[in-house]
């Protein structure tokens, strides 16, 4: 609700700071209006934000959302090839389900927080008739990975990057 915010801008801000820890790639700007980025990223159409409460308290979020395969990809490429040697499995219009961000505050780790909320996102996913969910995670985060991969997830494409 409307009255969650400031407390999910304060979990946000403690992700982004977490994050922050795994990469050096990015730096924050100064006084940012966490709740006020959380109520923009509420308005996207297709996004979702659930959390996780203790005692009155929110302990956890995960917000999720739908995206569009990327209709140019190197795989689309090689689809419309005159040989045509790929098909893409059966997917719904077109869309995927994205997880954009999982978060548990460190107190609270450890006692299937993630899990629930995971879940709780698997489910709006498969109510939105997706056949595929994507997560993107800092390949640092030894944490994240094993937890993904404990759902059943696994890597399919690895970005890589250097500094010019």
């Amino acid at each position: 609700t409307r009255q969650d915010l400031p407390q999910l801008g304060d979990l946000v801000r403690q992700e982004v700071e977490y994050q922050q820890t795994l990469t050096h790639s990015f730096e924050l700007i100064p006084q940012v209006d966490w709740a006020g980025y959380v109520s923009t990223r509420l308005e996207h159409a297709g996004s979702e934000i659930l959390v996780a409460e203790k005692d009155d308290k929110l302990i956890g979020y995960i917000q999720v959302r739908l995206a569009q395969v990327e209709p140019r990809s190197l795989m689309d490429r090689l689809r419309a090839a005159p040989c045509r040697i790929l098909r893409r499995r059966q997917q719904q219009a077109g869309q995927v389900g994205f997880i954009e961000d999982i978060y548990v505050v460190p107190s609270e780790r450890q006692h299937s927080v993630a899990t629930k909320l995971l879940l709780n996102s698997l489910q709006w996913f498969q109510q939105q008739h997706l056949v595929e969910i994507q997560a993107a995670i800092w390949a640092s985060n030894d944490a994240s990975l094993s937890f993904f991969r404990k759902i059943g997830f696994k890597p399919f494409r690895l970005t890589m990057s250097s500094r010019v």
